[in-house]
């Protein structure tokens, strides 16, 4: 499957999105 790698990054990319998502939602319940 040559998608493999390309999908690996797209993971890397919503885990980052996600984690920052999430770091904004705690900021916010801490204001």
């Amino acid at each position: 499957m040559k998608h493999l790698r390309g999908l690996d990054s797209t993971e890397r990319f919503v885990v980052a999105s996600s984690f920052i998502s999430l770091a904004f939602a705690y900021i916010t319940l801490l204001i």
